[in-house]
């Protein structure tokens, strides 16, 4: 082979393996995926990223079956707001330890906003927030208001005294919780733990007992 043969052929050589590389980089438009599968996509970084499918539409008549929420759940992770009335005075509740939907916030003690001033005998009626999911059942206890901590978006919390408190009778019924008060004068945290079906939720109130 003549020497001019052979360097056309070194060259047709090179040109083929610059074309397979080529192709090669047309087919893979991102990294390899170095789980095998499909379930990894390039990030605003570059940086692999679990792509994660979509719900499942529901079927009829049946929860989505990629759904972690119950059926009837609201949207939002956290639970609503309500609020309490004795002797014509209402306050909003301070929010607590909650575990709703797909969220759960352990609190170091009860937060509440404003106080309510009662005498013994009086009754404290808390509202069962509206157009919340189904209602189970509620519980209310009692601690005596010390050593609190202001929050930053106004109210104060008030850290648990070694125990969760005394329980109180409650009832119930109407879209409310009612609270016997039968306490001796003083401050105390009021303590309204409610139940429904994505979850449950600690109330807290300020008592002025007089």
């Amino acid at each position: 082979m003549s020497m001019r043969a052979f360097s056309v052929a070194i060259l047709a050589s090179i040109a083929l393996a610059l074309g397979s590389l080529a192709a090669c980089s047309d087919d893979d438009d991102g990294p390899p995926d170095a789980t095998g599968g499909d379930n990894f996509v390039t990030g605003p970084s570059g940086e692999p990223t679990v792509a994660v499918p979509a719900p499942e539409t529901p079927a009829a008549g049946g929860p989505s079956a990629g759904s972690a929420s119950p059926p009837g759940a609201p949207a939002f992770s956290e639970p609503p707001s309500t609020t309490a009335t004795a002797n014509g005075q209402t306050v909003n509740a301070g929010i607590g330890t909650f575990c709703w939907t797909l969220l759960c916030v352990d609190k170091i003690g009860v937060p509440t906003e404003g106080s309510l001033t009662v005498t013994r005998g009086d009754t404290v009626t808390v509202d069962i927030p509206a157009g919340t999911p189904p209602f189970r059942e509620a519980y209310a206890s009692v601690f005596p208001a010390v050593t609190p901590r202001p929050l930053d978006g106004g109210g104060e919390i008030w850290p648990y005294p070694g125990s969760s408190g005394v329980d109180l009778p409650s009832t119930a019924g109407n879209g409310v919780v009612e609270v016997p008060v039968d306490l001796e004068p003083g401050r105390y945290v009021l303590a309204v733990s409610m139940y429904f079906d994505p979850g449950d939720v600690v109330y807290g109130f300020l008592l002025e007992v007089q």
